[in-house]
Parts: structure tokens; C-alpha cells; sequence
């Protein structure tokens, strides 16, 4: 396939769900009940009623993000740059781009220059890899680092 047409290259589509949805059994709900009963009764102990009713919020926050389904997420990069849905970004708001793989799935992340939003991370089907790799690395450098950022990490390992 000839990626290069008038010095760009053909678009290139995929969809990607807005978040992994982990499975939990009934022991991760105990698991976290108990845990922040001991927390709200530490609260209540030292008398931090902000405190409790944060914990409070935070797990009704979980409960309620955990039934949540992922929505789907058409994405598209081309020479103008990335298409997430409707919302689009242009190179110059993006600094960097890499790959990494966790848990059998594999993702597209990109550091974008504004401070206040965090690295997009989506998943691509494997055999798209060299062809991202081939269309990105025209418009932005590569990191050499190949992770996944801490709060990755943090959501998968507590499946949140």
C-alpha cells in the first residue's frame, strides 16, 4: 500500500473505546467497602468530617464511574492530524507519540503541549502499528520510552 500521496499519506481509521473496562468480582467490591469503612471510621476518630464525607463522595464516584459502559471512539489521523469523534488536533498541539502493549491490547499514546490535558491513550488494532509508526513519525518525534504513564498503571492495577 503507498502511504505517500502528494507529499502526505492516506488517512488512516480505526475506532477505539473510550476507556478498558475491567472485570471485578464480588470480592474487589468487599475489598473496597471495608477499606473505606476503616477510612470513614479514621475520619470520624479524628474528627476530619471533610475528610469522611470525600471518602464518602469518592466511592460513590467509583460505584457509579464502574457501571458506566465505554463509549466508542472513531479516530482518524491524516496530514491535518488527529480526529478523535468530533474533537481534533493538529500536530503543533501535539509533542510526541509512542506505543506500549498491557494486559494483550495494544496503544497509540500522544503527549500533547498543553499542560492541562493528559496523555491520549487509544487502542489500536496490532496490525496497525507499523502504519501509525510510518504516518506519525512524518509529523512528530517518537518517544523512546515505550510505557504507559502512572495513572495507567494506578487504574489498571486497582481496575478502576
Amino acid at each position: 500500500m503507498n502511504e505517500q500521496i502528494l507529499g502526505s499519506f492516506m488517512p488512516i481509521e480505526w475506532e477505539s473505546t473510550e476507556f478498558v473496562p475491567y472485570k471485578k468480582d464480588w470480592r474487589w467490591y468487599v475489598i473496597a467497602i471495608v477499606l473505606a469503612v476503616f477510612i470513614l471510621a479514621y475520619a470520624i476518630y479524628a474528627k476530619q468530617w471533610l475528610f469522611g464525607v470525600t471518602v464518602i463522595i469518592l466511592l460513590v464516584a467509583i460505584f457509579i464511574v464502574d457501571r458506566a459502559k465505554p463509549k466508542l471512539l472513531k479516530c482518524r489521523i491524516d496530514a491535518a492530524g488527529l480526529t478523535i469523534n468530533e474533537r481534533k488536533f493538529t500536530y503543533d498541539q501535539l509533542k510526541l507519540f509512542w506505543f506500549h502493549q498491557a494486559e494483550g491490547k495494544l496503544y497509540l499514546n500522544l503527549l500533547s503541549t498543553s499542560r492541562m490535558l493528559p496523555p491520549i491513550s487509544l487502542t489500536i488494532p496490532a496490525d496497525y502499528q507499523d502504519r501509525l509508526r510510518i504516518a506519525l513519525s512524518k509529523m512528530l518525534p517518537e518517544s523512546d520510552t515505550n510505557k504507559d504513564n502512572f495513572v495507567d498503571k494506578l487504574g489498571r492495577i486497582l481496575k478502576i
